[in-house]
């Protein structure tokens, strides 16, 4: 509550715009709600010992897709609220909350400036490495060295920002058109030759 707090404040000071419609703020705090539900299931499921599901949700999406859709400043406070609560809600609090703030803010920097759906592929194999960095230095950090867990751990952190790239290229043209906010690739569209209008 306190979290989501803070973010609605925040909005109401620096993204007004964005609470002109009321179901704007209600599909953003649906976003959160719905990922930390699901890093609370994901922390609990074991893939083998050590490494939970948790690494392999892409959590990236909603900072990503704030940050195409509204701007930059909110998606990195979405991504820190997020990588707060999601991460306490999947029981490691430390190593899964700095992988969701660092990929998220990542992926929140590099979303904005998409101007082709090439770029996308580019920012899942940027997430995807800051994400496998993450992972590797709390492996490193810790005493269990074990090669089979750290390497089922940065796949699935690999495998993160490519499913995160991917859910976003799908999903934020039909929610730009939902929420009704004109996007980069939607002003490219109307100046393709084959557009009636241009």
């Amino acid at each position: 509550v306190l979290l989501v707090s803070i973010l609605v404040r925040y909005t109401s000071y620096f993204a007004r715009d964005f609470l002109q419609h009321d179901y704007r703020g209600l599909l953003l705090v649906a976003g959160l709600l719905i990922l930390v539900l699901i890093a609370r299931l994901a922390g609990n499921q074991r893939v083998i010992e050590s490494v939970s599901w948790v690494y392999l949700v892409p959590f990236a999406v909603l900072p990503m897709l704030v940050a195409m859709l509204v701007g930059q400043e909110l998606a990195l406070v979405v991504a820190v609220v997020l990588g707060v609560a999601a991460g306490y809600a999947s029981g490691r609090l430390l190593d899964v909350g700095a992988l969701i703030i660092l990929g998220g803010a990542v992926g929140a920097l590099r979303a904005r400036h998409i101007e082709r759906l090439g770029a996308f592929f580019w920012t899942g194999i940027i997430i995807g490495l800051v994400n496998a960095a993450v992972v590797l230095s709390f492996f490193l950090a810790s005493t269990d060295r074990d090669v089979e867990l750290i390497g089922g751990a940065l796949i699935m952190a690999l495998a993160n920002g490519g499913l995160a790239a991917a859910i976003t290229a799908i999903t934020f043209a039909p929610l730009g058109n939902l929420l009704g906010v004109t996007t980069v690739l939607h002003l490219l569209e109307l100046a393709h030759p084959s557009q009636p209008l241009f």
